[in-house]
């Protein structure tokens, strides 16, 4: 792309983490202490966030997009005009091409450990989560539509009533999860470890659970319907 954010991939040893006392934090480029640099993505308290370049702790050139990964603002050498991605082609400044690579360069929750923290209620819909630490988080209520959970570590978290609908989540570690009425219609759960999680009254009508182990697993009143189950075969029990 001629303009928009950069989406040059940091390595793991470039990536910084700043958390902030309100609950935010940002993972990318760090000078002095401060987002600054190339590469970087900022999550506010109420699961905006940012992906971009950052200057002096400053959005620069980047995208705003709200919890569902909507675009509502854009940033242009340091001055931010709200709005969605109608109105921000229009100034002649971006284009659809640039918002799809903003949401592919967000990286910022790649093996990010927020183990044991209280994410109770917050979204993280559309967001790369791959190789993520959220053992024995509280992600109760939580909305991880469509997230990428491949590889995440999910062991004793609590994802009770949480909507995981269509989530990525091969070979994820679900080991001890309550999962008790979440909603996870389409999930991807291939090869996940889901050894001892409760599923009771989860939905995972239309999942793929193929190759994933589920021994010990609490499946009380868990609905299947359209379910591929870890011998291969399809589950309709639960379909009305």
């Amino acid at each position: 792309i001629t303009s928009g954010v950069d989406t040059t991939r940091l390595s793991r040893q470039e990536k910084e983490m700043i958390r902030y006392s309100d609950g935010g934090f940002y993972v990318g480029n760090v000078s002095a202490g401060e987002p600054h640099g190339k590469v970087g993505s900022y999550t506010f308290p109420d699961d905006r966030f940012i992906v971009g370049s950052f200057q002096e702790g400053q959005p620069w050139i980047a995208v705003e997009f709200d919890g569902n990964a909507d675009v509502i603002a854009t940033y242009w050498e340091g001055v931010k005009t709200e709005g969605g991605p109608d109105s921000q082609i229009a100034t002649g400044k971006w284009t659809p091409a640039d918002f799809v690579a903003a949401a592919l360069a967000d990286e910022g929750l790649i093996e990010i450990n927020l183990s044991g923290e209280n994410l109770s209620g917050r979204s993280f819909s559309w967001r790369n989560m791959t190789r993520a630490d959220l053992s024995g988080a509280d992600l109760n209520g939580a909305k991880m539509v469509a997230t990428n959970l491949v590889q995440a570590n999910l062991s004793s978290a609590d994802l009770s009533y949480a909507d995981l609908r269509d989530i990525k989540a091969a070979t994820a570690d679900l080991r001890g999860a309550n999962l008790r009425h979440a909603d996870a219609t389409g999930a991807l759960l291939g090869s996940a470890n889901l050894m001892g999680a409760d599923l009771s009254h989860a939905n995972l009508s239309d999942a793929n659970l193929n190759d994933a182990q589920m021994r010990t697993a609490i499946l009380t009143d868990t609905i299947f319907c359209n379910t591929t189950m870890p011998d291969g075969t399809t589950n309709n029990s639960g379909c009305e």
